[in-house]
């Protein structure tokens, strides 16, 4: 039975767009955003930091060459998990502690684009999946039907 996700706001994976910039008390380490929403991220590092501990966040976006330094706090820590078909890394998930209207347009950008790359990947996919069904379906010629 899998645990009870109490998220208000569905996280949107994406693995391959965007990565963070990690500051604490002198500590500045850079890891791969894996899923995001408004309220929070999951982040792939090897830093270790404890729940509740507050840190600063840069999140880099494709095509946007100015960030803005995020206040958030470590909701929880994970170790690395190896699954059969894939591995979760270890890293943090942090819950961003937006104070002002522009934290929170900067986040909807981060949030928007996700949607965006998530949208095009979708997009793909059903396309690679009508190529192979329209070639698997084409007709049988003459000679195969007699």
């Amino acid at each position: 039975m899998e645990a009870e996700d109490r998220r208000r706001h569905p996280r949107i994976p994406v693995e391959h767009l965007m990565q963070a910039r990690l500051f604490r008390e002198g500590v500045d380490t850079v890891g791969r955003v894996l899923d995001l929403n408004n309220a929070g991220a999951f982040v792939a590092t090897e830093l270790d930091l404890p729940r509740n501990t507050k840190l600063e966040v840069e999140l880099r976006l494709p095509g946007v060459e100015k960030s803005l330094p995020l206040h958030a706090i470590v909701a929880r820590r994970t170790e690395a998990v190896e699954g059969r078909n894939r591995t979760v890394p270890a890293g943090l998930g942090i819950v961003f502690l937006t104070a002002n209207v522009m934290e929170r347009s900067f986040i909807q950008l981060a949030v928007l684009a996700a949607l965006r790359s998530s949208l095009e990947s979708t997009k793909a996919q059903t396309r690679e999946a009508q190529a192979a069904f329209d070639s698997d379906s084409a007709p049988l010629s003459e000679n195969s039907s007699r």
